[in-house]
């Protein structure tokens, strides 16, 4: 299977995804408006200890969309649809942003699939974004589509969340520019078995090093 690019057709769209590295399965998602490139400095790393799978989500990147509406739960479905499709019965799930978003609401509807998880500060709802990250939001121009749904989109209860079973290590900057950080710190008491980290940089900065720095 080719590391540069693979595309499986999956509920309705064309969906990008590459393979790299070798190992236990380490399904890594990125941010909203991105592409699986987010991950390019530290796939040399990750890809020397798991099978790295980066997948462009659906709207984003090198995947198509449909007409319907953007969902998380759609998103979910695109990814368990593509570990079918690999043979893989459970991961290691982490992302990036919007990508975590993704990956939490995978370890609520298919928590079997779901071995741990790694997340950076989620914004799993308008309200924990901060008024820098809609300033700058304003200069990245994303789709109308993926805009809109980014104020719409309904966020898990504290009861799902509160759900999760799987190991869950929270990477949260002290610095934290885009994520008000009294939204996700409770998370580690609502979430069994999560425990927040602090790198030392904020959420942008995180893909900008390499996995030693």
């Amino acid at each position: 299977m080719s590391q540069s690019g693979n595309f499986l057709e999956v509920n309705g769209i064309s969906l990008y995804y590459e393979i790299h590295g070798h190992g236990e399965p380490l399904l890594l998602m990125h941010g909203g408006g991105g592409s699986a490139e987010h991950f390019a400095l530290m796939l040399p790393e990750l890809a020397q200890h798991f099978q790295v799978i980066t997948p462009d989500s659906r709207a984003q990147g090198r995947s198509t969309d449909t007409d319907q509406p953007l969902s998380y739960r759609q998103m979910v479905e695109d990814m368990v649809a593509l570990l079918d499709d690999l043979g893989i019965n459970s991961a290691y799930v982490g992302g990036w942003s919007d990508g975590a978003a993704i990956a939490i609401h995978m370890a609520i509807y298919y928590p079997e699939r779901v071995r741990a998880l790694l997340l950076t500060p989620v914004d799993l709802s308008a309200e924990a974004l901060t008024e820098e990250f809609w300033k700058q939001a304003e200069k990245w121009k994303l789709p109308e589509k993926l805009a809109t749904w980014w104020q719409t989109r309904p966020a898990p209860t504290v009861e799902e969340l509160a759900g999760i079973s799987v190991p869950t290590i929270i990477v949260a900057g002290e610095n934290e520019q885009f994520i008000k950080r009294e939204y996700f710190e409770p998370w580690q008491q609502i979430i069994p078995n999560a425990e927040l980290v602090d790198p030392g940089v904020n959420k942008a900065s995180y893909f900008d090093h390499d996995v030693h720095e």
